[in-house]
């Protein structure tokens, strides 16, 4: 009996093991959270702008393209810094929108208590502070220009009484600008600035302007019932759409007058997502025209800097993991669902 006893015990001694075990993998998962509260994917179009800085002057400065196999520290150290400074960034972006993100059912993990709200503060003061004090320690130059970068992409765009992203002309001009100052950082981590870098950087201002203009859809409602007067609440689903063609059109233009291959080829295959939400202004063409002008271009980038297919392919195969992991959920996700 008594060996029998012991046999009727032991199963229970392991499901008690694996609930410490699940346990502990929650509590490792929930540790993720400060990692995710970046919002890592928002990353590829940073990286994406600032790699096509540093490969368009090397074309300019070494006469030609040519595939670049490392970049070296000149390329990451300034890479990291900036990725710290846009993640400082985008944490802002959210403790500022927590009631439309409620109200959007989107970025959870603040607007849902997952990341108390002092600590994503505390995250957000030391990221900026870690990458701008990586930058001035680099150059005075490249401090200064990390600066003016998070006053347009964190302070302008998200704080009071700025609030860029609020507001139809500032906020489609602020991520325009962002885009420039991006691209001026990679074009500076290549060995400089020249005043033509801002003339190489306005087919990817178009760009990125284009695509911001469509994001502005999805959350009409939401940013409507909060007085969020962006592009798409201002004008309308139409007008927006229209005008993000016209600057996607500027875009290709744009490359094919500087003979810019890294963004000429994704916009002329990106040209006709933008035309046919014009002429067919669905829900699913909308999201098309969002998602594959980014994935092109990032395509293109890693084209001429193949190691970055690591850092793309790395960051979404972990975010996917995360999300399903943590939340259950397919985020993110190249998929277009039909309205």
């Amino acid at each position: 009996m008594a060996k029998q006893a012991d046999r009727t015990l032991t199963p229970a001694v392991e499901p008690a093991d694996k609930v410490m075990r699940w346990s502990l993998a929650q509590k490792l998962l929930r540790g993720l959270d400060y990692v995710f509260i970046l919002r890592p994917t928002l990353f590829f179009p940073v990286w994406v702008v600032y790699a096509a800085g540093f490969i368009v002057a090397q074309w300019q400065t070494q006469g030609g393209w040519r595939w670049t196999v490392w970049g070296g520290s000149d390329f990451w150290l300034p890479g990291m810094a900036l990725t710290l400074l846009m993640g400082s960034a985008f944490i802002l972006n959210q403790i500022i929108d927590i009631p439309i993100d409620r109200q959007n059912r989107k970025l959870f993990l603040l607007a849902d208590g997952h990341v108390p709200l002092h600590l994503a503060y505390f995250e957000t003061g030391m990221l900026f502070f870690l990458a701008v004090w990586l930058a001035f320690r680099m150059d005075v130059g490249m401090g200064t220009l990390f600066l003016a970068i998070y006053f347009v992409t964190g302070i302008g765009y998200s704080v009071p009484p700025f609030s860029w992203k609020d507001r139809p002309v500032a906020g489609l001009l602020a991520n325009m600008m962002g885009a420039l100052l991006i691209f001026i950082a990679g074009y500076w981590a290549a060995g400089g600035v020249q005043i033509q870098a801002a003339v190489l950087a306005l087919p990817y201002m178009a760009a990125v302007g284009a695509v911001f203009l469509l994001t502005t859809l999805p959350d009409k409602p939401g940013d409507g019932q909060f007085g969020k007067e962006t592009f798409a609440v201002r004008f309308g689903d139409r007008p927006t759409i229209y005008f993000g063609a016209v600057l996607e059109i500027l875009a290709l233009v744009g490359a094919w007058l500087l003979r810019d291959p890294v963004i000429f080829f994704p916009a002329l295959i990106s040209a006709p997502f933008f035309i046919y939400a014009v002429w067919q202004p669905k829900a699913a063409n909308v999201v098309r025209a969002i998602k594959f002008p980014i994935v092109l271009l990032t395509f293109a980038v890693c084209f001429y800097f193949p190691i970055l297919l690591l850092l793309f392919g790395g960051t979404y195969a972990a975010s996917k993991w995360y999300y399903w992991q943590r939340f259950g959920l397919h985020y993110p996700s190249l998929k277009v669902d039909e309205p």
